[in-house]
């Protein structure tokens, strides 16, 4: 029954959008049903009809003159409605909504207060998530905070390393404030942890690059940072590397510079240096790969062993089409050919009391003294229980997977790098760790079904993720929350990406219960966060975006259950 009777002076009704057509309706009224909304009928006159054309009004809907579109209030669709007013709009909007560009799909169905709306006894939601219209970067807010309050201490933007010269201490109260202001700026729910600091806040890279630049008859080594051009010139010297590095480099150069060893210097792109505090690894990376530059490596590496620092290890890392080899990025691509100069095959790190090895060329953590406090959270984190399986994406050479594997019924380690899986099953064969397993294969939505075991209920399933710079590639979050883990860890190791793959979780049916930052890398402008997803169990979605008013100065303002880990 509609809420009022047709008066007597007229049978024409109007639409109101949201509920079932009535039977009949087209001879009360509506001449012309293409051009109407499906939906019930209100006299024209009413109290609801009169509503709907002052809400219809895109006068009415401006606000007041000189009034900004964001401070009035806005309806369900985003739209902006008259201000001063309470909301009460449609009761029931409709299943209107056909996806995108009208393919039919059907969205559920939520009231004006993002309610659910109850039909046949199911509860549908449509979780609430308001993204901002432009990512705003944390090393925008860093650099800004830090030289507005101390701008003798701060490098140039072009810098690899702005904050090098500033007290660690210091460094760190500036990264706290910034990465406070860069959640709640992007919208995002909860409240961060306080960024656990890096025991060696100086002299920490364990990895190291210099690009061979000839300039004006001479041979310099420099480090030219990814996207920054015009990067400032660094040289042999560095306060975010340990000094033998900087002999190491000095010696090179020294030797590049000298007639014999010209053929070499023509032939090289980068020269990096790999290993820990005590051991040093060092990799030639050419575009040209013949006999003489063999030759000249081996001349070159054999003075390596007889300086102070001593060199462990040399390769030779062939790339003829001179892209920028950066071994902190995972999954380099192009033809490579890899030979050894001298000294043992693999690399090797300790975390806790584990030793593992790896590939010269394969992806390890650039701060190896905050590794076992990096384990040791993520072991907090999942919570780790007997009868799960444990599903670790962007493994590398395996060091959650091995590292956690003994609280796991079953764990599985995928990366699309082969040499790093080949290092993981060596180490977890040798280690008689029979429960681990790994797989070769690039992170797709459309592989996951292959490279991952059928999702089972009886075996509930934790997820790590730690994919590289750029991010997962598009629908991964997606297909990995319908497998409906109980637990995932993802971390982040450049914020530029942060914003967005958090609320791609979101929308996926989970929410955030813990963010643990952690100075990976001090000196820099880039923080590595551990973000801990749970399901959406208690349908609370639509209330994580519910925050005081701007100038709110009341208690502190919950947001529901999901502020508590």
């Amino acid at each position: 029954m509609p809420k009022h009777k047709p008066s007597k002076k007229s049978t024409r009704y109007a639409q109101r959008p949201g509920a079932m057509p009535r039977k009949g309706a087209e001879s009360r009224g509506n001449p012309d049903r293409s051009e109407s909304i499906p939906g019930s009928w209100e006299p024209e006159g009413s109290y609801q009809a009169n509503r709907l054309q002052r809400n219809s009004n895109p006068s009415r809907r401006e606000g007041r003159p000189g009034q900004k579109p964001s401070e009035s209030k806005r309806n369900v669709d985003g739209e902006t409605a008259f201000p001063g007013r309470k909301q009460r709009g449609q009761k029931h909007p409709g299943n209107q909504n056909l996806g995108k560009a009208g393919q039919g799909k059907r969205t559920p169905l939520k009231n004006l207060k993002g309610k659910p709306i109850y039909r046949g006894g199911k509860t549908e939601r449509i979780p609430v998530i308001r993204e901002p219209e432009k990512v705003i970067r944390f090393s925008d807010i860093l650099i800004q905070l830090a030289r507005k309050e101390s701008p003798t201490l701060v490098g140039p933007s072009t810098s690899p390393e702005p904050l090098a010269r500033m007290d660690y201490a210091m460094e760190l109260d500036f990264k706290n404030r910034a990465f406070q202001q860069f959640w709640s700026a992007n919208g995002l729910p909860d409240k961060p942890n306080r960024i656990s600091p890096s025991p060696k806040p100086r002299h920490y890279r364990t990895t190291t690059k210099r690009k061979v630049i000839h300039e004006k008859g001479a041979f310099h080594l420099d480090f030219i940072p990814d996207g920054r051009g015009g990067a400032e010139r660094l040289g042999a010297a560095s306060a975010l590397e340990p000094s033998e590095h900087g002999a190491i480099y000095a010696f090179i150069l020294a030797k590049l510079n000298l007639t014999p060893y010209s053929q070499i210097a023509h032939a090289l792109d980068y020269v990096v240096i790999r290993g820990d505090y005590t051991h040093f690894s060092v990799l030639f990376n050419v575009h040209q790969l013949n006999g003489n530059v063999v030759r000249k490596a081996k001349l070159l590496s054999e003075h390596l062993q007889t300086m102070t620092p001593k060199t462990t290890s040399a390769f030779i890392f062939y790339d003829s089409g001179k892209s920028p080899f950066y071994l902190d990025q995972r999954s380099p691509d192009g033809p490579w050919k890899f030979k050894k100069l001298f000294g043992p095959d693999n690399l090797r790190v300790k975390v806790g009391d584990k030793q593992y090895a790896f590939h010269p060329t394969t992806f390890c953590q650039v701060n190896a003294s905050i590794l076992p406090t990096f384990m040791e959270k993520a072991h907090q984190l999942l919570k780790a229980r007997s009868e799960q399986r444990l599903i670790d994406l962007y493994c590398g050479f395996g060091l959650f997977s091995l590292g956690l594997a003994g609280a796991y019924r079953e764990v599985l380690g995928v990366d699309a790098a082969g040499m790093s899986i080949q290092a993981a099953q060596a180490m977890a064969d040798s280690q008689t760790e029979r429960r681990c397993q790994f797989r070769s294969g690039r992170i797709q939505a459309r592989t996951l079904d292959r490279l991952l075991p059928p999702s089972d209920a009886g075996i509930p399933e934790a997820i790590l993720l730690d994919p590289p710079k750029q991010g997962t590639d598009p629908g991964v979050i997606r297909a990995l929350a319908a497998r409906a883990p109980v637990r995932v860890l993802h971390i982040f190791c450049d914020m530029d990406v942060l914003t967005k793959e958090v609320n791609q979780w979101r929308k996926s049916g989970y929410m955030i219960a813990k963010i643990v930052p952690m100075d990976m890398f001090p000196g820099t402008d880039n923080l590595e966060v551990m973000v801990l997803f749970i399901p959406d169990r208690y349908s609370i979605l639509n209330r994580v975006d519910k925050r005081p008013p701007e100038g709110y100065t009341g208690p502190h303002h919950k947001t529901g259950p999901h502020h508590k880990s």
